[in-house]
């Protein structure tokens, strides 16, 4: 029989659904089973699901679909779930490329094996995880290219150092914790709820937003250098900036927003195109290079 792709297969249970428990869950399951029967591949699965599904579905779901060829998987469960646990068939899923997971439990031994080495998107929405299971994922899938994590209960620090194809990156921390960034081929950089920051040289960073960080002014010396490419920049909420200097010929907008304690801002960037300042009712001093002066109208 020759092989048949389904693109795109999206099951979702309502949490009103009044059907007994079992009957609709196991309609799906065997479905997927016949799918699995005639070798038919599953490149995209996408469960939401509320939290009286039993466990023993879902696993065997995920399961027959990963021996199919899947490449796409986006998981939701329903707080206080039978099933929360994450099954550890999804990080055994060799063909993943992209994988989403909202409000799952990753327990450190779920994630002993990893071998979806190819995954290039990542994305953990309010996954229970510690900062030890996190750091196995970052170094069992180095390929990943955008990640995005967040407001994960029990993370903390976040080391984000070896993922040399990384393009896009946003964090949202739920605990006030410190993020390491050192990724060469990162764009575009979203960071909120960070104590510290710590980010390494980038030549090819373009978007930064903080917001709220722990940064200091000494976070903008030589941003220059550290970010040739930086184009726009946007900081907000950071209480611990007192007197800034941004001086950059690449950055073209910047979003100074809400930072309650700025007193000084000295600006160089010859080639803005927007300035944006939203705080107090008494703002800050601002020293604007000749350029600048002259485009704001001085």
């Amino acid at each position: 029989m020759a092989e048949t792709s389904f693109r795109r297969l999206h099951i979702k249970i309502a949490r009103t659904y009044h059907t007994s428990h079992t009957v609709f869950p196991s309609g799906i399951d065997s479905t997927l089973q016949r799918y699995h029967e005639h070798k038919n591949s599953i490149d995209s699965l996408e469960l939401t699901l509320p939290s009286f599904c039993p466990p023993v579905f879902v696993n065997r779901w995920i399961q027959i679909a990963a021996e199919n060829g899947l490449k796409i998987l986006e998981l939701f469960i329903g707080r206080d779930s039978c099933c929360s646990i994450l099954p550890q068939s999804v990080f055994e899923a060799k063909t993943l490329v992209e994988l989403s997971l909202g409000i799952l439990d990753l327990k450190p031994h779920v994630i002993n094996s990893i071998r979806c080495n190819n995954l290039r998107k990542l994305s953990l929405l309010e996954v229970d995880l510690d900062d030890m299971v996190f750091g196995r994922i970052m170094s069992s899938c180095p390929l990943i290219e955008s990640m995005t994590v967040f407001r994960c209960v029990g993370l903390v620090n976040i080391k984000v150092t070896k993922l040399n194809k990384l393009r896009e990156f946003l964090v949202v921390l739920k605990r006030s914790g410190c993020v390491e960034v050192g990724a060469p081929s990162l764009e575009e950089f979203i960071c909120s709820g960070t104590r510290l920051v710590q980010m390494y040289a980038s030549q090819t960073l373009k978007i930064l937003r903080l917001c709220p960080s722990g940064i200091t002014d000494e976070f903008f010396k030589d941003i220059a250098e550290k970010f040739p490419r930086l184009v726009m920049l946007n900081i907000k909420l950071c209480p611990h900036l007192r007197r800034i200097g941004i001086s950059s010929h690449s950055i073209k907008r910047i979003y100074l927003e809400r930072n309650k304690r700025l007193e000084e801002v000295q600006i160089d960037v010859p080639n803005i195109n927007v300035f944006e300042y939203r705080g107090n009712n008494i703002p800050p001093i601002f020293v604007y290079s000749k350029f600048i002066r002259h485009f704001l109208g001085f």
